[in-house]
């Protein structure tokens, strides 16, 4: 199982690798034109990150980036900063001059890496382990303690820790809130308490998004929640989702509870995971929970 930091998402348009898979391999330039291949790296965690210079997130994402390997020098990562701006090197090496990059950027002007890894959105950053085979999917920067974890689980083989760190960093103080209540009235059922899984919150804050601007409410559109999961990787027998506008996660918890096919999933004995979207919406917040139990 797997797991916005939110910044700015700027959509383009096509359905990413699977992780799990294979990650499929490539050769590009960089900026002084020497070609960069993934497979050269096979040994190594690679992070893949697509991005361009019109989306203002990717200095925020160089900065963080530049944390993560000075505070973690012992996960030493190979970073392949892949840009698909249509305007190649005369568009971006202005714009890094100033960032002082220590590693490859690499250009795919026309694109065909990106759609060869399915990349609908900008930044999309997938971890790639030392065997070449994707292990996570990220459509916005996750945030550093929850990187950490990644890159530590690429090079040990163990399941990423969610420790209270990377959830703080992770979650927005709404969402944190939501899960904090639905535990606390999941416990006082004598219910197990739900663990976050972040694929699944990453999903539902897409799915709030999308909501957000076509100013539809109440439904997931034409793909369902299941379907893009499956996207990700992840695969559930049972699958529930829950949909609220309320001004807080309180009020938003007691509409849910008193809604009988929400409390259904809130309360369902079975689930034992759960993905916590909370997106402002006017005076308030639009809220998504996906609930699941992993096939098995």
């Amino acid at each position: 199982m797997r797991w916005i930091l939110v910044l700015l998402l700027v959509r383009l348009a096509w359905a990413a690798p699977v992780p799990g898979q294979p990650a499929p391999d490539f050769a590009l330039a960089d900026l002084h034109g020497n070609r960069v291949s993934l497979s050269q790296f096979r040994g190594r965690v690679v992070l893949v990150n697509f991005w361009a210079c019109w989306c203002d997130t990717w200095k925020e994402e160089v900065r963080r980036l530049k944390r993560l390997v000075a505070e973690h020098p012992e996960l030493d990562p190979v970073i392949l900063f892949v840009s698909v701006d249509t305007r190649g090197r005369s568009q971006v090496e202005p714009l890094l001059a100033r960032e002082g990059l220590f590693f490859p950027v690499l250009m795919d002007a026309t694109s065909r890496v990106s759609r060869a890894w399915g990349v609908t959105t900008v930044p999309t950053l997938f971890v790639v382990d030392p065997e070449g085979v994707v292990r996570y999917l990220h459509q916005g920067y996750p945030g550093n303690p929850l990187l950490a974890s990644e890159l530590a689980a690429c090079r040990s083989g163990e399941p990423v820790p969610l420790t209270a760190e990377v959830l703080d960093d992770f979650l927005l103080p709404a969402e944190a809130e939501i899960l904090r209540r639905l535990n606390a009235e999941r416990a006082r059922r004598g219910l197990v308490p739900l663990l976050l899984d972040p694929t699944m919150t990453e999903v539902g804050r897409e799915y709030v998004q999308r909501m957000l601007e076509t100013n539809q409410r109440g439904h997931f559109g034409p793909e369902s929640p299941d379907a893009r999961l499956r996207s990700r990787g992840l695969r559930f027998h049972k699958l529930g989702e829950n949909l609220s506008q309320a001004p807080s996660p309180a009020e938003a918890m007691l509409a849910m509870l008193q809604s009988p096919s929400h409390k259904d999933n809130l309360l369902h004995p079975g689930y034992r995971h759960v993905g916590v979207a909370a997106l402002r919406a006017g005076g308030g917040y639009l809220f998504c929970l996906l609930f699941g139990q992993e096939q098995r």
